[in-house]
């Protein structure tokens, strides 16, 4: 057996089993790519580690009935996490379906990461990768969260403009002060003017945050055209909403 495969055989027994990991989780790798390449491809013929799917893989976990199926959470751990850091979040109905804005859950769950947009299908689970808006890490993601929210609230299913905007005023509204300075922002930065025009008349209705820097960010000529009641939110037409 060569020293790299003693190597990597090595590294993979100590990690836990169901655990999906890449290439690059094996320091090794950097030494001797092509060498940890094919001692992985062995043991996968082998059946001691399992391809989730290229330059993926996972060592399998024995139940008393046999193999146990990777759990799904495992399988988003994949496409959310490179290196140990967060590189994506889970974003769309799965994820309003999460916060509470609707009943429905989807088929298809979303992924909002760097790259180009593109469809994966993993047995079990239908993935859906998106761009993100802005880059990700794990500090902004409650954030991005929220914005993503504003940005699809005509679209969210079995659920109104209005109502959705009131649920996320109960989010927005508990934000520690660093994280909201970092939502507005992020909105400025990143996304369209009706998020901007939508958060910024939720900050102003709660008299907290930056919500004349959204102001100073928007056309002064736009208007927005999301459906809210005007006695719920008298300050709807100041910020050109309706």
């Amino acid at each position: 057996m060569s020293s790299i495969q003693a190597q990597v055989l090595s590294q993979i027994s100590r990690a836990p089993e169901g655990r999906v990991f890449g290439y690059d989780a094996l320091p090794v790798y950097r030494q001797s790519p092509g060498a940890v390449v094919k001692a992985i491809s062995r043991m996968v013929q082998a059946g001691e580690l399992k391809r989730l799917r290229k330059g993926q893989f996972y060592k399998p976990r024995r139940g008393l009935l046999g193999e146990v199926p990777l759990k799904d959470s495992e399988k988003l751990r994949a496409f959310l996490y490179r290196g140990g850091s967060q590189v994506g979040y889970v974003t769309g109905a799965s994820l309003y379906n999460r916060l509470g804005l609707t009943t429905q859950v989807p088929r298809v769950v979303t992924l909002a990461r760097g790259g180009s947009a593109t469809s994966v299908e993993l047995k079990t689970l239908s993935l859906r990768l998106v761009a993100a808006r802005a880059p990700v890490n794990k500090q902004d993601v409650p954030a991005l969260e929220l914005l993503d929210a504003l940005k699809d609230i005509r679209r969210i299913p079995d659920a109104t403009p209005q109502a959705t905007l009131q649920r996320l005023v109960l989010r927005i509204e508990n934000l520690e002060g660093d994280l909201l300075s970092r939502t507005v922002e992020l909105a400025i930065q990143f996304y369209p003017p009706m998020v901007r025009a939508l958060l910024g008349l939720v900050l102003e209705t709660l008299d907290q945050g930056d919500f004349q820097g959204l102001e100073n960010s928007l056309n002064p000529l736009s208007r927005y055209k999301v459906p809210l009641d005007p006695r719920v939110w008298p300050l709807r037409e100041k910020w050109r909403i309706g």
